[in-house]
Parts: structure tokens; sequence; C-alpha cells
């Protein structure tokens, strides 16, 4: 478990949330505290988790009046950018951690650019979107810097887990004869973000993602 029970304790919850794959730790371990109810975490996406859980507080008014509100936002979001940059560019999701260079498909961190703002994914990726329904099942597929640098999206995007990772790749873009010539690189369409914000997968953290990924596309020099 993330937290020890007597954090659960503090807390006194009427009712305990997590996802399926620990669902059986946590009613081992804080199952005492209060009932404990499982969300299928891959079989569904983001708006499904949230009408889930509203339905389970009784509280799907709110949802729908949330889901009404964001959708406008992204409405006006994809038409902002598009008026910017206009439709059909690609683009490519990278993170570089600990865990090694992933590519992110409709999920987590490829949510705000695949789905909200209409960017189309590298092929190999694209393929993986489309064994599945849109945004479930499919997060991510192992990378590596050598396919970084057979990419040929219109932009990129590099989710790094710290400033000391983001300064290696910085130097390994600057340095490396073929990540310097990618399109993105070339035409300054290469972003860098933070883990600990794009990592997030729920309605307020997209959102914020949102915010960060317009302003970015609103304020590069093309």
């Amino acid at each position: 478990m993330g937290y020890s029970a007597a954090v659960f304790l503090e807390q006194r919850p009427d009712l305990i949330l997590c996802k399926n794959n620990v669902a059986g730790m946590a009613k081992e371990h804080i199952g005492d505290i209060a009932p404990v109810v499982s969300i299928d975490w891959t079989s569904m996406d983001v708006y499904s988790h949230a009408e889930t859980i509203a339905r389970l507080l009784g509280k799907e008014e709110a949802f729908s009046a949330w889901h009404a509100a964001h959708n406008k936002k992204v409405r006006e979001a994809r038409a902002s950018v598009e008026n910017r940059i206009g439709t059909g560019r690609s683009a490519a999701i990278w993170s570089v951690t600990n865990k090694g260079v992933r590519m992110y498909g409709a999920r987590n961190m490829g949510h705000v650019f695949y789905r909200l703002l209409g960017f189309r994914a590298p092929e190999y990726i694209q393929e993986k979107i489309e064994e599945h329904p849109m945004g479930t099942m499919f997060t991510w597929m192992p990378a590596s810097l050598e396919l970084m640098k057979r990419d040929r999206s219109d932009f990129m995007w590099i989710v790094t887990d710290s400033d000391h990772r983001r300064r290696m790749m910085e130097h390994e873009i600057k340095m490396d004869p073929l990540l310097s010539a990618h399109p993105a690189v070339q035409n300054g369409r290469c972003f860098f973000l933070d883990w600990q914000k794009w990592s997030v997968y729920a309605p307020l953290g997209i959102e914020k993602q949102l915010e960060e990924a317009v302003f970015c596309l609103r304020s590069y020099e093309n």
C-alpha cells in the first residue's frame, strides 16, 4: 500500500476507492476502516472513471455539469490550437524517467494531445490505440532513443521526472546529429513536460494539462 493504515484511520473515510489491481491488498489492510470499492482502471477511460465514481457517490448531476463545461473548454482549446498550427499535425509523446524511455497512446500523457487536441499519433502508436475502445487498455509502449531518432512527427513532447533528466535529454538532443535534425527540434516544436503534472489521469489533472499544452502551442515561434 502507498499509505499506512494509520493515515486512513486519521482521515476516517466513509468509503475507500482504489484501482482494481490493488483491491485485494486494500481490503486486507484497510477494509476494516471503511468499505473498499475498486474501479476497473484499464478497461475504462478517465470519463468512465469519473462517471462511475459520481454514480457511487450520488453526484451524477455534478459530473454531467463538469463534463459539459469540460467539453466546451476542449472545443475552445482545439479551435485555438488549430487556428495557430492548422489541422492534421502529428505528435509523439515520450517519457524519459528512471523506468526508461516510453511512448504514450491516448491515455495518461497522450490523452490531451490525441483525444482533445486532435494530433495524429505515429503509425505504430495509432495501431495500438485502435486495438481497443478509445482511451482504454493501451497506455504506453517501451521505446528507446533510437526510436526517437527515427521518429518524424511534427511535434515532440518529452516528459521527464527530474531536472537532471531534462538537462540530460536537452544535451542529447543538442549533441546527437539525428536528434538535432528531428523535424520537431528543427522547427522549435520540441517541448518538455513535468512528470508530476503529466502522470495524473483524472478530470482536474487533464484540464490543467490542456491549459499547459495550449499555452506551449500558442507561444512557440514557428
